[in-house]
């Protein structure tokens, strides 16, 4: 006696036709428009790397410093202040003034 096998049977759905996809590299909502505000503006830019008497930030001195090539530097007290030394590929560069923040911010403004 042969053997019969079992079909279940078929019953309606409501995904009897495949929904249609649609792929797109662009969307059809546009988000406003968003300004990133510039370093400056958040405080953080080079013209606030070093102000005034405030204390010096050495690490971002050392991150602009980096960033130019600078191999090494030197901070010197003198009569007038402080001077502030450092060397790159390109040469000496030395800032002074009467503290050393002023220093630093003088060295800098030659490297830009």
């Amino acid at each position: 006696m042969p053997v019969q096998t079992y079909v279940p049977p078929r019953l309606p759905s409501s995904r009897d036709t495949a929904p249609k996809l649609v792929a797109r590299g662009q969307s059809d909502d546009r988000p406003p428009a968003v300004r990133i505000p510039t370093p400056e503006e958040l405080g953080i830019g080079n013209a606030n790397l070093v102000a005034g008497n405030e204390p010096v930030d050495w690490s971002m001195v050392e991150r602009r410093l980096d960033a130019a090539g600078v191999t090494g530097y030197q901070v010197e007290r003198t009569a007038a202040g402080f001077r502030f030394v450092c060397q790159s590929a390109s040469g000496k560069v030395t800032g002074s003034g009467a503290s050393k923040g002023e220093a630093v911010r003088n060295a800098l403004a030659q490297l830009r």
